[in-house]
């Protein structure tokens, strides 16, 4: 059985899980959009970040490659990543964030409404508007690499599994990614954004990846959230994330 039919498969066959796991449930979205109706976006940066700059040559990723940045809000690094790829898809639940990204990028999108989702695309930038959880399997088969700076941080320690199978599923071809996660004592209340260990990490990926921890430091910036408390055992991980060769 050829290698893109055995994808294909899969894809379906993790829609299925993950579907049977979240029926009748959707992200809830009360929170982030009073977030960035209130400015309380704390997790966004205007500039790249220094540790996509850094570690995402490591990957070797080929111009030709599409990058998916699930949970993307308005983040430049989508424009930085455009530069150097096919073609770039976010993904964001709050219209406001996905409407100011390309306002202040200067970026004319035109929008085409899906059953569940509002795709909004410029260029070789796509922002895929609605539920993560939602986007059906299968949707990205062009994408091969993804970058997550600020995505599986954002959710709680329960949701965190289907986040990675919701990604397989609608992107069943990925090979390789770049993953930035912050680790903390647990003491310093909860999150997001929370803590993801590097044990986490590689139980939550490891059935498709081999995994590689590239460094690890205090982070250059504090989450807003966390100001003022005690921070001392905050640090930052980046891994490198290559598709295992039995994972199709």
């Amino acid at each position: 059985m050829s290698t893109v039919l055995l994808r294909y498969r899969y894809a379906w066959l993790l829609f299925f899980v993950v579907f049977t796991i979240k029926e009748g449930r959707a992200l809830e979205t009360k929170d982030w959009g009073q977030a960035w109706l209130e400015g309380q976006t704390g997790f966004h940066r205007d500039d790249v970040n220094p540790l996509l700059v850094d570690y995402w040559p490591t990957l070797a990723a080929d111009g030709d490659e599409s990058v998916l940045i699930p949970l993307s809000g308005k983040t430049v690094d989508m424009i930085w990543l455009a530069r150097q790829h096919r073609n770039v898809y976010g993904s964001e639940l709050v219209e406001r964030a996905v409407a100011s990204f390309f306002a202040d990028n200067t970026l004319q999108p035109v929008t085409t409404q899906t059953d569940t989702h509002v795709w909004w695309k410029a260029e070789n930038i796509t922002v895929i508007q609605g539920d993560f959880f939602m986007i059906p399997a299968g949707s990205l088969m062009d994408v091969t690499a993804f970058y997550d700076r600020a995505a599986l941080v954002a959710l709680p320690s329960e949701q965190q599994p289907d986040y990675v199978a919701t990604m397989m599923a609608m992107a069943p071809a990925l090979k390789h990614g770049l993953l930035i996660t912050l680790d903390y004592a647990p003491v310093l209340a909860g999150g997001p954004p929370y803590a993801v260990s590097p044990d986490t990490v590689y139980s939550l990926y490891g059935e498709w990846f081999d995994i590689k921890l590239l460094g690890s430091a205090p982070p250059e910036r504090i989450p807003s959230r966390m100001a003022g408390a005690d921070v001392s055992s905050l640090v930052e991980h980046a891994f490198w994330l290559t598709r295992k060769a039995c994972a199709c």
